[in-house]
This record gives C-alpha cells, sequence and structure tokens, in this order.
C-alpha cells in the first residue's frame, strides 16, 4: 500500500468516525451522516487518481468498508424500523424464529416464496436476535455484494487495466441511492437483489468448461424463484438482450469457433431456466400473472395519472416544498444516474466502432451492454406505468451494472488529462447527488421523519401496557410498530391484521379541527414537524399542543411524546 492510500483510508475511518459522533450528538442522521459519506466518496476518488493501481485491493476494501458501515449505520440508529413495510417483515421473521415455519406469514403471496424470512431467522437464531434485528444481515450482505460485483465485472472488461478504473465502478456501485435504500428499508427485494449480483459474476466471468460456474447461476436462478417476484424476469430479459446483442455483434452461438462461445451458451441456458421459473413462479407459487394481467389492463382503461397533484388543500397544512421541487429532490438521483450511465453507453460504442473489424467485446461487455438497456427501458418504463412496475425497483439492480459502465467509459481517455479531471468531476457530482437525495435522507427537515425516536418508542411501549381503550395520534406514530411489539406480535398466534389501539388522526389534524370530546386519548409527538398522511406530506401551520392542553388532561409526558386523557 502506498503513501497516498494510506492517508485516503486514514483519512476516510477519521471522516466516518466524526461523522458517527455527530449524528449521536444531534440525535439525527441528518446532516451529518450524508456529508460524511459525501466527504469520504470523493477522498476515495482523488486517492484512486493519484493512487499506485497496484493498491486498488487495499482501497476496495475500504469501499467495501464504507459500503457496510452506511448500511449498518442507517439500519441500527433509528429506535424504531425505518418505514412501515419493514415491521411486516419483522414480524414476518419472528413467526418463523418462534415456529420454525413459514405458515403463518402475514402476506399469503410470500408465504411459498419465503426465503427472505427463512434467511433471516436463521441468522437470527445463530446470531441470538429477534426479528426486527435479524434483518440486519441484509444490510451487511448488501453492503458487502454490491461494491465486489461491481469490481468482479469490471476486472474481467477489456481496457480497464487501471485498477483505479475499478474503484470508480465499485463507488458508483456502493452510493446507487436504490442500493442504499435496499440495505435498511429491508424487504424481499433485498434478497433478490443479493441473488442478482451472483448471478451477474457468474454469467460475467464464465470461463471455458467450467461446469462449476454453471450449476452455481443454475443454484442461484432456483433459489430466486423463491425470493421475490422480480429477479428471475431481470436475469430473463438480461439473457434475451445479451443473445440480440451478441447477434448483432457476431456472437457466434454454440459454435467453437467463436469469441464468446462458452459464455453464449451459459447465458442461453441462464436464460431458458429462469424463463421456465419465471413462469412456474408466476402462475403457480404466486398467481402473480393474473394480477400482472389486471393490472396491464386497467392501466390502458384508466390514465395512471402521474404527476397529478392531490386535490386536498388544508386549511392549518402546507406542503413543505414545493411539488415540482420535491418531485426534483426525489427523482434527480435516478435522472443522473440514468443521464451519465446514458452518455457512458454511447461514448463507449462510438469510441470503439466498428466491433465488428476488431475483437473488443468480451462476455462481460456483452453482458454490461445489455444489461444496461434493459435496465434503463425497465426504468424509463416504470417512470410511465409505476402501477405495473415502480422505476425504484429497476433501479434496485443497477448499482453493478451502471458502476462498470461509467467506469469503462473513462478507458479510452484515461490518460488524457483534460478528459480525465472533467469525468472525474463528472463523477463526483454524480455520487454526491446519489448520496443527498431525499429518498437516503430518511430525517431530512423537509420530509416527514421515517422513523421513530428513542423517546417515541418509549411513549408508545409505556401506552401499549398501561393505557386502556383508543388512541388517536398522528398516521405514521399510529401506523408504526414499536421493535418490543413486533416481537410480541410475532410470539403471538394471531393471523391477519394486527390489532391496536392507535388510530390515525389526518384531515383532523391538517385542518385544525380537533374534536377531543370525541377521543379517549391523543397521543401528539412534539419533534414531528413535517406529517405524513394518506393525503401527502404536510407541516402543521398550528399548533395542537394547545388545544390539547386547554381541552384535555396529561396523563403522559417524556418531552418527544405527550398523551392526553379526555
Amino acid at each position: 500500500m502506498d503513501r497516498s492510500s494510506k492517508f485516503g483510508l486514514s483519512l476516510t475511518a477519521l471522516v466516518l468516525g466524526f461523522a458517527a459522533l455527530y449524528t449521536h450528538a444531534t440525535s439525527s442522521l441528518y446532516p451529518g451522516l450524508y456529508v460524511g459519506i459525501a466527504a469520504v466518496t470523493v477522498v476515495l476518488v482523488l486517492t484512486a487518481l493519484v493512487s499506485d493501481r497496484r493498491t486498488s485491493t487495499s482501497l476496495v476494501a475500504g469501499i467495501v468498508s464504507v459500503s457496510v458501515f452506511f448500511r449498518l449505520y442507517t439500519f441500527l440508529f433509528p429506535a424504531s424500523m425505518i418505514g412501515m413495510d419493514p415491521d411486516r417483515k419483522a414480524i414476518s421473521v419472528q413467526r418463523v424464529i418462534e415456529t420454525g415455519h413459514t405458515d403463518m406469514i402475514v402476506r399469503y403471496f410470500y408465504q411459498d416464496i419465503s426465503l427472505f424470512n427463512v434467511y433471516a431467522a436463521e441468522f437470527g437464531l445463530l446470531a441470538g436476535f429477534d426479528g426486527p434485528m435479524s434483518l440486519l444481515v441484509y444490510a451487511f450482505v448488501l453492503g458487502i455484494l454490491l461494491p465486489l460485483t461491481a469490481v468482479t465485472l469490471a476486472r474481467h472488461v477489456p481496457n480497464m487495466e487501471s485498477g483505479n478504473l475499478v474503484i470508480i465502478a465499485a463507488l458508483v456501485s456502493t452510493i446507487e441511492t436504490f442500493g442504499v435504500v435496499e440495505g435498511f428499508w429491508i424487504h424481499n427485494q433485498s434478497l433478490g437483489i443479493a441473488l442478482w449480483c451472483g448471478v451477474l459474476v457468474c454469467l460475467g466471468v464464465s470461463v471455458r468448461n467450467n461446469r462449476a460456474l454453471v450449476v452455481l447461476t443454475s443454484i442461484l436462478l432456483v433459489t430466486m424463484a423463491f425470493s421475490h417476484k422480480i429477479p428471475l424476469f431481470m436475469v430473463l430479459s438480461v439473457c434475451s438482450g445479451a443473445v440480440v446483442y451478441g447477434f448483432l455483434y457476431r456472437w457466434d452461438i454454440g459454435s467453437n469457433g467463436g469469441v464468446l462461445s462458452n459464455s453464449s451458451q451459459t447465458v442461453l441456458w441462464s436464460g431458458v431456466l429462469s424463463g421456465i421459473l419465471l413462469f412456474v413462479q408466476w402462475s403457480f407459487l404466486t398467481g402473480y400473472f393474473e394480477r400482472l394481467v389486471g393490472k396491464v389492463v386497467a392501466l390502458f382503461a384508466i390514465p395512471s395519472g402521474i404527476g397529478q397533484a392531490s386535490d386536498l388543500t388544508p386549511a392549518a397544512a402546507v406542503e413543505p416544498l414545493p411539488p415540482l421541487l420535491d418531485i426534483g429532490l426525489w427523482r434527480f438521483h435516478g435522472f443522473a444516474l440514468l443521464l451519465i450511465a446514458g452518455l457512458a453507453w454511447f461514448g463507449y460504442h462510438l469510441s470503439n466502432w466498428p466491433f465488428q473489424r476488431e475483437a473488443r467485446l468480451n462476455e462481460t461487455v456483452i453482458l454490461i451492454m445489455s444489461a444496461a438497456v434493459i435496465l434503463a427501458i425497465g426504468a424509463i418504463a416504470g417512470v410511465l406505468k409505476p402501477d405495473i412496475v415502480p422505476a425504484g425497483r429497476i433501479f434496485s439492480y443497477s448499482g453493478p451494472v451502471f458502476g462498470v459502465l461509467i467506469a469503462l467509459s473513462f478507458a479510452p481517455w484515461y490518460r488524457d488529462g483534460f478528459w480525465k479531471y472533467s469525468k472525474l468531476l463528472v463523477i463526483c457530482l454524480l455520487l454526491v447527488s446519489q448520496i443527498f437525495s431525499l429518498m437516503v435522507m430518511i430525517d431530512h427537515p423537509d420530509r416527514p421523519r421515517m422513523y421513530l425516536t428513542g423517546g417515541e418508542v418509549e411513549a408508545k411501549e409505556f401506552n401499549h401496557e398501561f393505557t386502556e381503550g383508543d388512541i388517536h395520534t398522528d398516521f405514521y406514530y399510529a401506523k408504526e410498530t414499536v421493535p418490543s411489539r413486533i416481537v410480541d406480535i410475532g410470539r403471538g398466534r394471531q393471523v391477519g391484521k394486527i390489532t391496536t389501539p392507535y388510530q390515525p388522526l389526518q384531515l383532523e389534524l391538517l385542518n385544525a379541527n380537533l374534536t377531543t370530546s370525541a377521543y379517549e386519548y391523543v397521543s401528539y409527538r412534539t419533534q414531528a414537524a413535517v406529517q405524513r398522511t394518506q393525503y401527502g406530506k404536510f407541516e402543521l401551520r398550528w399548533d395542537p399542543e394547545r388545544q390539547l392542553d386547554a381541552e384535555m388532561s396529561r396523563t403522559y409526558d417524556n418531552g418527544a411524546v405527550v398523551t392526553y386523557s379526555g
């Protein structure tokens, strides 16, 4: 390891340490964690620029450490799960831990494809964790797999002789927004992405007569059938695209004389197997095919309403950001990634044209180029028709592919000073855009905080234990389940809808028309400036605490939550 790498990695560790201390001092991830991650990302890019290419292994280890830290720290920092969907996943995992089978999983769709819950439960049993904590295994696994997948693919691409280009691929895959979100907003697709990384590596490094990789690919594809509904579709699409791409550039399918014949056979086999498994999964295991047909028919019959604003105009609340600005800040990272990756795709083709005259494509480049096209088409379709598949579901698979593609675009001009520094600036801006996306910043002051603080969890636990009767509160606080309650529900025998004493207040808060005489109890969060409701995100322009103090009696107050009784 040279001096530059030592200095860069030492500075990275120091910055992350300060970021962790700052978040604990402020009791908020924003802005400390995100500024820290952005700073170390720029440090690692600059370190890669000046370091000896032989030290790339040390830098890759540093990037993997940053990747795991970012996801694990975000997952572990809150006192509750992040978001409401992971609550249900944790309950299902707890039920598997308690019963040893999947019969009591809440959602019927995942009763027959329940490996996500089984793997998390196995980890929980081995580590001695309960259901909520068991999910951190996916934060850890994705933190490792995403950058290493990009590194492995990049090292099998021609013209990527510089180890520093591998670092760029790893960083893009590490910081890509949806890949980060999948690492702390844990759900079934998190396992699907982990398996997707394994399949990408197997297809990208396929060599002659390597039957072990073919067998491993087959095992991963069969496992995908019991994980999530999208991964097999992605593999089928990418393999089909790779075959078409190979035909266009003289990929000799099935011939011993072809440059890419070995990989072509592996891709053909993977495409056929994934197609068969997808049919079985959608038609027999889950019945998803019928639902998908219904969605498609409904979409062509009724406009999807993309971009339409809510008709609700609250009397005592406003949207924290103008709608267009909110959408831009929420989705800018996706547009930026798609734009840069698209330019990289066209740039690589233009700089290496014509492929037919020189063998500049190998199996990994074929895979990356075709996968990039499939991902781009899927993401654009998801923006236009999100009711079929949201764009975010597709983007979640893009990190390793776009990472290698963007790094690959550096290769033809890597030694040209102007292009090198200009592109490095673009890369830094791209990475920063991924980190500062509102989707990643789960406690940004202009968005509803997507977790509960320690005080809010403590108050909810107290009310569950000592309060009898309905408790009215804001929508998110009513719906978010605290970890101890998740464990209790998971240990019980209740199947179906989970009962709770908490009832949501929505229009009453937004229009300042609380009818306190109708409520037995009301819990008010004092540190939730922006409210999440079924109607959108709103910031209250009045103080409910004044009315509650005047018309009800305080029965509990810990500073974060005040509970009133009528």
